[in-house]
Parts: structure tokens; C-alpha cells; sequence
């Protein structure tokens, strides 16, 4: 059973490190949470730890701070991507907005150039 406990000790400490570093730049945030979870299962990590302080964290309490930072990275991450969607739509809004100000100009010239013939189409509009 130790076996199988390092075993997936090193393959899900590797998977989050791995996830971690790569979303480090969606989110800053909840790649380090996804890194202290990584730190949290490596053993060459926990071994380090020890060796400097002489204690171990008891099993439930690694359980319950690897779900804590699963969580707060899932809302970190999150988090990013509501504040990245939010800055594409004001990109969207803008660029929407300058395409209406330039239509507008647009028209705008186009009457002050062709002022006589637009007024004297809609007179004969009118009287038809």
C-alpha cells in the first residue's frame, strides 16, 4: 500500500505541477495553488520540509489543504476568466462604437458634398 500512496504521490504532484505552471498565465493565483498542491504530494519536496523542520503534516490535514487549494484555484482561475471576458466585450463595445462614428462622418460628408441633389430627391419624394 506505501507503494501505491508514492505512486500516485508522484504522478497526481507532477500532474498539478505540470497544470500549474501552464496556467500561471491565465492566472497567476490559481497556478500557485495548483503548485502548493504539487508541493504538498512530491516527496522530494515533503522530504526537504521535513529535513528543515522536523515535522510532518498528519494526512487528513494535507487532504483538506490540497482541496482548499483546489478550490481557490478553481475561483482564481475563474475569476480570470470573467475579467478577461469582461475586457473582450469593452474591446468589442469600443471598436463597435468607432466603426458608428465612422459611418456617421461618413454620412455626414456625404450630404454636406451632395447637400443639392439629396434636398431636391426628397422634394420630388415628397410631391409623388
Amino acid at each position: 500500500m506505501k507503494y501505491v500512496y508514492l505512486i500516485l504521490n508522484w504522478f497526481f504532484g507532477i500532474l498539478m505541477l505540470v497544470i500549474g505552471v501552464f496556467s500561471i498565465v491565465e492566472s497567476l493565483l490559481g497556478g500557485i495553488c495548483l503548485i502548493a498542491i504539487s508541493s504538498l504530494l512530491l516527496p522530494p519536496i515533503k522530504n526537504f520540509v521535513y529535513s528543515k523542520t522536523n515535522k510532518e503534516l498528519p494526512f487528513k490535514t494535507k487532504i483538506f489543504l490540497i482541496f482548499l487549494f483546489f478550490i481557490a484555484s478553481i475561483i482564481f482561475s475563474s475569476q480570470s476568466q470573467e475579467k478577461r471576458a469582461l475586457e473582450f466585450a469593452a474591446e468589442q463595445s469600443q471598436k463597435q462604437a468607432e466603426k458608428l462614428a465612422k459611418i456617421r462622418q461618413e454620412n455626414i460628408s456625404n450630404f454636406n458634398v451632395n447637400h443639392d441633389q439629396i434636398i431636391s430627391s426628397v422634394k420630388d419624394a415628397f410631391s409623388a
